[in-house]
């Protein structure tokens, strides 16, 4: 007589969950790493993008012959950079990958929900930028 098996057995129960357990152990801290790497990459691609903003805008000025000095990146606290962004940058206070407004001059570049590089725009050269000895804003401008 023949005993057709319905059903797992204890064991085979147990081992394909120690399988799926050693997957997840592997997998997961590769996808935190790949998230807070695509956060660095965009915020990166971020302030390239408001820097050569500001020197396009410097530029035109130049070549008009206008010796007016951009004072302010944005007039508002929501839209960022809409004074020399044609797409502002929407800002979103400890969120990763986004970016804050502290004042007219001063910015967070949110690396996760914890973590900021201050960003300070300097009306007289029009430069943009972060703190250099800070080693996120090394890697933010590197």
């Amino acid at each position: 007589m023949i005993i057709k098996r319905k059903s797992f057995t204890l064991l085979e129960i147990i081992f394909a969950i120690t399988v799926i357990a050693i997957m997840a152990m592997v997998a997961i801290p590769n996808v935190f790493s790949t998230l807070d790497r695509t956060n660095i990459i965009k915020l990166k691609s971020d302030i390239a993008l408001i820097r050569s903003a500001i020197k396009t805008v410097k530029n035109q000025a130049t070549f008009k012959n206008d010796n007016t000095i951009l004072t302010k990146l944005d007039d508002d606290n929501k839209f960022l950079f809409k004074n020399i962004l044609t797409q502002p940058i929407i800002s979103k206070e400890a969120s990763a990958g986004s970016w804050s407004k502290m004042s007219d001059t001063q910015y967070k570049a949110w690396v996760d929900a914890d973590i900021f590089v201050l960003f300070t725009y300097n009306k007289t050269n029009g430069n943009f930028d972060c703190d250099f000895t800070d080693l996120l804003c090394q890697e933010l401008t590197q």
